[in-house]
Parts: structure tokens; C-alpha cells; sequence
């Protein structure tokens, strides 16, 4: 986990890099696939009061255990990173009730397609 703050501590980038195991590429290069690392949008501030998670707009880490379809890409450093924060994963299992379809209509359309491509067969 990563947080950059300005002098007077205010945070202006922070990520968590969370170790995946990937069973399926889609699309793009098998080779990274292996021991990858995904930048997550997210993170956690120790304050006075106790920690303080920091996500950007409504992300939702994704939880250990639980199958995702995610979308990402390669940033300038080799480092893969979720794109469109939530609307860049999708939970397989149901077993994530943090990534919920049924508030984005978007999103719920992209997940049934999804579930019925010929990618997840």
C-alpha cells in the first residue's frame, strides 16, 4: 500500500497492490499473468482514531478468495492497474456483496453479456 501526502497530510495518490492469481487471459500478454501484482484504487490511513480507508469514487477492493473478470491495464512502469475503477471487475462467485450490479444498469448489462460470452465458456 502506497499513500503520497502533501506537507500538511493530505493525500493525493495512494494504491494497494494486490497479488492475483490469474486462471484465464482474455485478451493481451499470458506472459504477465504469472505472480501479477493489480493496482487497486484504494488504501488504508492510519489516523488518531484508527484506520481510515481511502478509495476512489465508490471502489471497492477486491476480496481474497472470490473469482473476477477484471479489466486492466499496463501503465508506463509494467504495473497492471483496474481500469474504470468499480465498473473495470466483475465478481463470478457472488461471494464479493461489496461489487453490486444492480445500482449501475451499465454494469449489469455488461455482466450478463459477460456471463454468456464465449470467454467464460
Amino acid at each position: 500500500m502506497t499513500i503520497r501526502t502533501l506537507e500538511n497530510d493530505i493525500p493525493v495518490d495512494f494504491y494497494t497492490l494486490t497479488e492475483i492469481e490469474v486462471e484465464k487471459v482474455l485478451k493481451g500478454s499470458e506472459e504477465d499473468a504469472s505472480n501479477l501484482k493489480v493496482i487497486e484504487p484504494i488504501a488504508l490511513k492510519q489516523t488518531l482514531s484508527g484506520k481510515e480507508k481511502l478509495a476512489i469514487g465508490d471502489y471497492t477492493e477486491m476480496k481474497s478468495g472470490s473469482s473476477y473478470i477484471i479489466f486492466m491495464k499496463k501503465n508506463t512502469y509494467g504495473q497492471y492497474s483496474v481500469i474504470n475503477l468499480q465498473a473495470g471487475k466483475f465478481n463470478l462467485d457472488g461471494a464479493d456483496p461489496d461489487d453490486v450490479y444492480d445500482e449501475s444498469e451499465n454494469k449489469q448489462n455488461i455482466f450478463s453479456e459477460l456471463k454468456t460470452s464465449q470467454y467464460l465458456q
